[in-house]
């Protein structure tokens, strides 16, 4: 994100005449607008730089995250197997014996 700075040129009276206050003022508006925008600026830089620091902490938080649970997954795959394995063992004797019988 990229902000283009205007600058905000003063008016230039054309009149040989003494600036009226009308002129003095709109000219005080012009500078004040200008400061403005400069701060409004600095502050959109200022919170985009941010916002790009908050973006890569959750993009490594993300990454950790997704490691500790795919840890966690294969954990719990492994206990299933061995606490289901000797079941399925058992029940698969089971059947073949059955199986002689029957036959």
């Amino acid at each position: 994100m990229c902000y283009d700075m205007p600058m905000i040129k003063k008016r230039k009276t054309i009149s040989t005449q003494a600036p009226s206050s009308v002129d003095k003022k709109i000219d005080k508006l012009t500078e004040l607008v200008q400061e403005e925008f400069h701060t409004s600026y600095d502050r959109m830089t200022s919170v985009e730089r941010r916002l790009t620091m908050v973006e890569g902490r959750l993009t490594d938080i993300e990454e950790r995250l997704g490691k500790k649970i795919d840890e966690g997954v294969s954990r719990i795959e492994r206990r299933l197997d061995m606490t289901i394995q000797p079941q399925l063992d058992e029940q698969a004797h089971r059947i073949k014996v059955l199986e002689r019988k029957v036959a």
